[in-house]
Protein backbone atom coordinates (compact mmCIF):
# COMPACT_ATOMS: atom_id res chain seq x y z
CA UNK A 1 0.00 0.00 0.00
CA UNK A 2 1.31 3.86 0.15
CA UNK A 3 3.25 5.42 2.17
CA UNK A 4 1.21 8.69 3.44
CA UNK A 5 4.54 10.54 3.84
CA UNK A 6 5.24 10.59 -0.17
CA UNK A 7 2.28 12.44 -0.82
CA UNK A 8 3.55 15.56 0.57
CA UNK A 9 5.68 16.19 -2.40
CA UNK A 10 5.37 19.08 -4.22
CA UNK A 11 5.59 17.27 -7.64
CA UNK A 12 3.45 14.02 -7.54
CA UNK A 13 2.85 12.25 -11.32
CA UNK A 14 -1.05 12.64 -10.38
CA UNK A 15 -1.30 10.18 -13.64
CA UNK A 16 0.68 7.65 -12.30
CA UNK A 17 -0.89 7.76 -8.63
CA UNK A 18 -4.00 7.57 -9.99
CA UNK A 19 -3.25 4.39 -11.81
CA UNK A 20 -1.97 2.77 -9.19
CA UNK A 21 -5.06 3.28 -7.15
CA UNK A 22 -7.32 2.04 -10.25
CA UNK A 23 -5.28 -1.02 -9.46
CA UNK A 24 -6.46 -0.58 -5.87
CA UNK A 25 -10.03 -0.37 -7.01
CA UNK A 26 -9.83 -3.20 -9.38
CA UNK A 27 -8.60 -5.39 -6.27
CA UNK A 28 -11.89 -4.31 -4.62
CA UNK A 29 -13.98 -4.92 -7.13
CA UNK A 30 -13.02 -8.62 -7.85
CA UNK A 31 -13.41 -9.00 -3.82
CA UNK A 32 -16.97 -7.84 -4.10
CA UNK A 33 -16.17 -4.60 -2.81
CA UNK A 34 -17.97 -2.41 -6.07
CA UNK A 35 -21.75 -2.57 -5.06
CA UNK A 36 -24.16 -3.96 -8.13
CA UNK A 37 -26.51 -2.03 -10.22
CA UNK A 38 -29.74 -1.33 -8.59
CA UNK A 39 -32.62 -4.02 -8.91
CA UNK A 40 -35.56 -3.63 -10.73
CA UNK A 41 -38.28 -5.44 -9.42
CA UNK A 42 -38.27 -8.88 -6.84
CA UNK A 43 -39.97 -10.34 -10.07
CA UNK A 44 -36.45 -10.70 -11.42
CA UNK A 45 -35.40 -13.27 -8.28
CA UNK A 46 -39.16 -14.71 -8.34
CA UNK A 47 -40.06 -18.03 -10.13
CA UNK A 48 -42.84 -20.27 -10.54
CA UNK A 49 -43.04 -23.70 -8.83
CA UNK A 50 -45.69 -26.02 -10.41
CA UNK A 51 -45.97 -30.18 -10.29
CA UNK A 52 -48.43 -32.59 -9.62
CA UNK A 53 -49.01 -34.35 -6.32
CA UNK A 54 -48.01 -37.95 -5.86
CA UNK A 55 -51.98 -39.38 -6.55
CA UNK A 56 -51.34 -37.33 -9.79
CA UNK A 57 -54.42 -35.97 -9.16
CA UNK A 58 -54.12 -31.82 -9.00
CA UNK A 59 -51.86 -29.23 -9.86
CA UNK A 60 -49.60 -27.64 -6.97
CA UNK A 61 -48.45 -23.73 -7.27
CA UNK A 62 -45.95 -22.59 -5.21
CA UNK A 63 -42.99 -20.06 -5.70
CA UNK A 64 -39.09 -19.69 -4.97
CA UNK A 65 -36.32 -17.40 -5.17
CA UNK A 66 -32.93 -17.53 -6.95
CA UNK A 67 -30.01 -17.84 -4.60
CA UNK A 68 -27.14 -19.03 -5.74
CA UNK A 69 -25.53 -20.58 -9.20
CA UNK A 70 -22.76 -22.69 -9.97
CA UNK A 71 -20.66 -22.91 -13.31
CA UNK A 72 -20.15 -26.68 -14.49
CA UNK A 73 -16.96 -26.56 -17.12
CA UNK A 74 -17.12 -29.11 -19.43
CA UNK A 75 -14.14 -30.20 -22.22
CA UNK A 76 -14.72 -27.08 -23.97
CA UNK A 77 -16.26 -23.75 -22.96
CA UNK A 78 -18.68 -24.08 -25.06
CA UNK A 79 -20.11 -27.29 -23.32
CA UNK A 80 -20.18 -25.19 -19.78
CA UNK A 81 -23.59 -25.48 -18.40
CA UNK A 82 -25.12 -23.18 -15.51
CA UNK A 83 -26.88 -24.69 -12.45
CA UNK A 84 -29.50 -22.55 -10.52
CA UNK A 85 -30.80 -22.93 -7.38
CA UNK A 86 -33.95 -22.31 -5.78
CA UNK A 87 -34.63 -21.72 -2.32
CA UNK A 88 -38.64 -22.51 -1.78
CA UNK A 89 -40.58 -23.61 1.21
CA UNK A 90 -40.37 -27.72 1.85
CA UNK A 91 -43.82 -28.35 1.89
CA UNK A 92 -43.99 -26.39 -2.06
CA UNK A 93 -41.06 -29.51 -3.18
CA UNK A 94 -43.18 -31.99 -1.83
CA UNK A 95 -46.02 -31.25 -3.70
CA UNK A 96 -44.11 -30.45 -7.28
CA UNK A 97 -41.80 -33.59 -7.57
CA UNK A 98 -44.16 -35.14 -10.31
CA UNK A 99 -43.26 -33.43 -13.37
CA UNK A 100 -41.70 -30.01 -11.25
CA UNK A 101 -40.81 -27.16 -13.55
CA UNK A 102 -39.86 -23.95 -12.57
CA UNK A 103 -40.96 -20.49 -14.32
CA UNK A 104 -38.55 -17.65 -14.30
CA UNK A 105 -39.43 -13.82 -14.59
CA UNK A 106 -38.97 -13.62 -18.33
CA UNK A 107 -41.61 -16.60 -18.74
CA UNK A 108 -39.15 -19.22 -20.13
CA UNK A 109 -39.87 -22.75 -18.19
CA UNK A 110 -37.01 -25.16 -16.93
CA UNK A 111 -37.65 -28.30 -15.97
CA UNK A 112 -36.46 -28.99 -11.94
CA UNK A 113 -32.79 -31.42 -11.76
CA UNK A 114 -32.93 -31.56 -8.27
CA UNK A 115 -34.71 -31.71 -5.01
CA UNK A 116 -33.03 -31.29 -1.65
CA UNK A 117 -34.62 -30.96 1.54
CA UNK A 118 -33.88 -31.70 5.24
CA UNK A 119 -35.13 -34.83 6.78
CA UNK A 120 -37.37 -34.69 9.85
CA UNK A 121 -35.94 -34.81 13.15
CA UNK A 122 -37.24 -37.90 15.79
CA UNK A 123 -40.01 -36.14 16.62
CA UNK A 124 -41.55 -35.61 13.53
CA UNK A 125 -40.18 -31.75 13.09
CA UNK A 126 -38.50 -30.27 10.10
CA UNK A 127 -37.62 -26.83 8.88
CA UNK A 128 -39.74 -25.39 5.80
CA UNK A 129 -36.46 -24.82 3.30
CA UNK A 130 -35.98 -26.78 0.46
CA UNK A 131 -33.60 -26.12 -2.51
CA UNK A 132 -34.48 -27.37 -5.95
CA UNK A 133 -32.20 -26.85 -9.03
CA UNK A 134 -32.57 -25.87 -12.64
CA UNK A 135 -29.97 -25.74 -15.64
CA UNK A 136 -29.57 -23.61 -18.35
CA UNK A 137 -26.83 -24.70 -21.35
CA UNK A 138 -23.86 -22.50 -22.00
CA UNK A 139 -25.05 -19.19 -24.02
CA UNK A 140 -28.55 -19.66 -21.92
CA UNK A 141 -30.10 -16.57 -19.90
CA UNK A 142 -28.38 -14.96 -17.44
CA UNK A 143 -30.39 -14.81 -13.62
CA UNK A 144 -30.57 -12.49 -11.01
CA UNK A 145 -29.62 -13.84 -7.70
CA UNK A 146 -30.69 -12.58 -4.53
CA UNK A 147 -28.21 -11.80 -1.47
CA UNK A 148 -30.06 -12.60 1.72
CA UNK A 149 -30.30 -9.95 4.79
CA UNK A 150 -31.37 -10.34 8.43
CA UNK A 151 -35.00 -8.88 9.60
CA UNK A 152 -35.87 -6.62 12.07
CA UNK A 153 -38.87 -5.72 13.65
CA UNK A 154 -39.87 -2.34 11.01
CA UNK A 155 -38.74 -3.61 8.15
CA UNK A 156 -40.52 -2.66 5.12
CA UNK A 157 -41.10 -5.66 2.71
CA UNK A 158 -42.57 -7.13 -0.60
CA UNK A 159 -44.12 -10.60 -0.33
CA UNK A 160 -44.53 -11.97 -3.84
CA UNK A 161 -45.80 -15.28 -5.36
CA UNK A 162 -48.00 -16.99 -8.34
CA UNK A 163 -51.87 -18.13 -7.00
CA UNK A 164 -54.71 -19.81 -8.94
CA UNK A 165 -56.81 -17.36 -8.63
CA UNK A 166 -55.22 -14.91 -10.67
CA UNK A 167 -53.81 -16.76 -13.11
CA UNK A 168 -50.48 -18.18 -12.22
CA UNK A 169 -49.39 -14.47 -12.52
CA UNK A 170 -47.08 -12.67 -10.86
CA UNK A 171 -48.05 -10.37 -7.75
CA UNK A 172 -47.06 -8.98 -4.14
CA UNK A 173 -47.81 -8.07 -1.39
CA UNK A 174 -46.64 -5.18 0.92
CA UNK A 175 -46.29 -4.76 4.57
CA UNK A 176 -43.59 -4.91 7.80
CA UNK A 177 -42.02 -7.40 10.04
CA UNK A 178 -43.54 -7.23 13.55
CA UNK A 179 -42.04 -10.39 15.36
CA UNK A 180 -38.19 -11.84 14.26
CA UNK A 181 -38.05 -14.39 16.60
CA UNK A 182 -41.32 -16.04 17.32
CA UNK A 183 -41.49 -20.37 17.52
CA UNK A 184 -43.01 -21.88 14.15
CA UNK A 185 -47.06 -21.08 14.54
CA UNK A 186 -47.56 -23.70 11.79
CA UNK A 187 -49.74 -26.72 12.51
CA UNK A 188 -47.98 -29.32 9.83
CA UNK A 189 -44.50 -30.08 12.23
CA UNK A 190 -42.44 -26.91 11.03
CA UNK A 191 -39.72 -25.79 12.59
CA UNK A 192 -37.55 -22.86 12.44
CA UNK A 193 -37.38 -19.75 13.43
CA UNK A 194 -40.38 -17.88 12.22
CA UNK A 195 -40.17 -14.47 10.87
CA UNK A 196 -43.93 -12.52 11.26
CA UNK A 197 -45.38 -9.44 9.21
CA UNK A 198 -48.40 -8.39 8.32
CA UNK A 199 -48.21 -8.77 4.41
CA UNK A 200 -51.48 -10.13 3.33
CA UNK A 201 -50.05 -13.40 1.45
CA UNK A 202 -52.20 -16.33 -0.65
CA UNK A 203 -51.65 -20.31 -1.29
CA UNK A 204 -49.15 -19.93 -3.87
CA UNK A 205 -46.74 -17.42 -2.13
CA UNK A 206 -45.10 -20.47 -0.28
CA UNK A 207 -41.49 -20.41 -0.63
CA UNK A 208 -41.51 -16.99 -2.13
CA UNK A 209 -39.32 -14.36 -0.35
CA UNK A 210 -39.72 -11.33 2.36
CA UNK A 211 -38.37 -8.82 -0.07
CA UNK A 212 -36.70 -5.60 1.36
CA UNK A 213 -35.16 -3.09 -0.44
CA UNK A 214 -31.30 -1.40 1.44
CA UNK A 215 -29.33 1.75 -0.38
CA UNK A 216 -31.65 0.87 -3.52
CA UNK A 217 -30.62 -3.09 -3.93
CA UNK A 218 -33.28 -5.97 -3.19
CA UNK A 219 -32.56 -8.26 -0.27
CA UNK A 220 -34.46 -11.17 1.29
CA UNK A 221 -34.76 -11.26 4.90
CA UNK A 222 -36.81 -14.46 5.01
CA UNK A 223 -38.88 -17.60 3.04
CA UNK A 224 -42.45 -17.60 3.57
CA UNK A 225 -43.86 -20.59 4.90
CA UNK A 226 -47.38 -20.15 5.99
CA UNK A 227 -50.23 -17.90 6.65
CA UNK A 228 -51.45 -16.91 10.29
CA UNK A 229 -54.94 -15.85 10.54
CA UNK A 230 -55.89 -14.06 14.09
CA UNK A 231 -58.70 -13.92 16.08
CA UNK A 232 -60.00 -10.48 13.91
CA UNK A 233 -59.30 -11.89 10.94
CA UNK A 234 -56.23 -10.52 9.93
CA UNK A 235 -53.53 -12.75 7.94
CA UNK A 236 -50.15 -12.60 8.92
CA UNK A 237 -47.22 -13.90 7.04
CA UNK A 238 -45.09 -16.61 8.64
CA UNK A 239 -41.44 -16.79 6.94
CA UNK A 240 -38.25 -19.21 8.07
CA UNK A 241 -35.12 -16.66 8.76
CA UNK A 242 -32.52 -16.18 6.47
CA UNK A 243 -30.15 -17.68 9.04
CA UNK A 244 -32.09 -20.83 9.27
CA UNK A 245 -31.80 -20.98 5.22
CA UNK A 246 -27.88 -20.34 5.20
CA UNK A 247 -27.16 -22.92 7.90
CA UNK A 248 -29.39 -25.67 5.47
CA UNK A 249 -27.92 -24.73 2.17
CA UNK A 250 -24.33 -25.48 3.74
CA UNK A 251 -25.48 -28.37 5.63
CA UNK A 252 -27.34 -29.98 2.56
CA UNK A 253 -25.36 -29.09 -0.01
CA UNK A 254 -21.83 -28.13 1.05
CA UNK A 255 -22.15 -24.51 -0.57
CA UNK A 256 -22.28 -21.57 1.51
CA UNK A 257 -24.40 -18.04 0.76
CA UNK A 258 -23.72 -14.95 2.93
CA UNK A 259 -26.48 -13.70 5.10
CA UNK A 260 -25.21 -9.92 6.21
CA UNK A 261 -27.23 -7.29 9.10
CA UNK A 262 -28.69 -3.67 7.52
CA UNK A 263 -25.45 -2.01 9.28
CA UNK A 264 -23.34 -4.68 7.53
CA UNK A 265 -24.80 -3.84 4.48
CA UNK A 266 -24.70 -0.20 5.16
CA UNK A 267 -21.02 0.02 5.53
CA UNK A 268 -19.97 -1.21 2.39
CA UNK A 269 -22.25 1.00 0.83
CA UNK A 270 -20.21 3.38 2.64
CA UNK A 271 -17.21 2.21 1.67
CA UNK A 272 -18.68 1.72 -2.12
CA UNK A 273 -19.85 5.20 -2.67
CA UNK A 274 -15.73 6.19 -2.33
CA UNK A 275 -14.60 3.71 -4.63
CA UNK A 276 -17.72 4.64 -7.30
CA UNK A 277 -16.69 8.28 -6.59
CA UNK A 278 -12.57 7.69 -7.53
CA UNK A 279 -13.75 5.77 -10.51
CA UNK A 280 -15.89 8.55 -11.84
CA UNK A 281 -12.81 10.74 -10.92
CA UNK A 282 -10.52 8.26 -13.52
CA UNK A 283 -12.77 9.19 -16.15
CA UNK A 284 -11.74 12.46 -15.99
CA UNK A 285 -9.95 14.21 -18.89
CA UNK A 286 -7.44 15.99 -16.44
CA UNK A 287 -6.45 12.68 -14.96
CA UNK A 288 -5.41 11.00 -17.84
CA UNK A 289 -2.68 13.25 -19.45
CA UNK A 290 0.64 11.14 -19.43
CA UNK A 291 2.52 14.76 -17.67
CA UNK A 292 -0.46 15.75 -15.32
CA UNK A 293 1.59 17.56 -11.93
CA UNK A 294 0.39 18.70 -9.02
CA UNK A 295 0.26 22.25 -10.46
CA UNK A 296 -2.20 21.77 -12.81
CA UNK A 297 -4.96 20.85 -10.44
CA UNK A 298 -6.41 23.19 -7.55
CA UNK A 299 -5.02 22.30 -4.45
CA UNK A 300 -3.79 19.16 -5.73
CA UNK A 301 -1.66 18.04 -2.93
CA UNK A 302 -4.81 18.38 -0.80
CA UNK A 303 -6.40 16.20 -3.64
CA UNK A 304 -4.35 13.63 -3.60
CA UNK A 305 -4.72 13.06 0.02
CA UNK A 306 -7.65 12.84 0.12
CA UNK A 307 -8.39 10.54 -2.29
CA UNK A 308 -5.49 8.61 -0.25
CA UNK A 309 -7.62 8.55 2.65
CA UNK A 310 -10.66 7.64 0.13
CA UNK A 311 -9.16 4.13 -0.89
CA UNK A 312 -7.62 3.11 2.44
CA UNK A 313 -10.61 3.41 3.80
CA UNK A 314 -12.51 1.55 1.43
CA UNK A 315 -10.18 -0.88 0.01
CA UNK A 316 -9.82 -4.12 1.73
CA UNK A 317 -6.69 -4.77 3.92
CA UNK A 318 -3.55 -5.64 1.82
Amino acid sequence: MYNPMMLHSDSVDVNALLQAILRDIKRASATGGISEALSASPEAFTVKLTGVDAAFTREITGSGFIIDKNQEDGKTQKDGKTTYVIATAAHVANGIQQRGQITTADGITHAVTNIVKPKADADGTVTDVAFVSFTVASGGPDYSIIKLTTAEVGDKIVVTGFTKDTDGAYTQSTGSIVATDEKSLSKENYTGQTIVSNARVKAGYSGSANFEQIGGVWYANGLTSLRVQTKSGDEFSGAVSTRDIAALYHELTGDAVAVKTSKQIAAETASNSSLIALTTMMGDPQFSKPDAQVSSVINTNALVESIYAAIIAASPSA
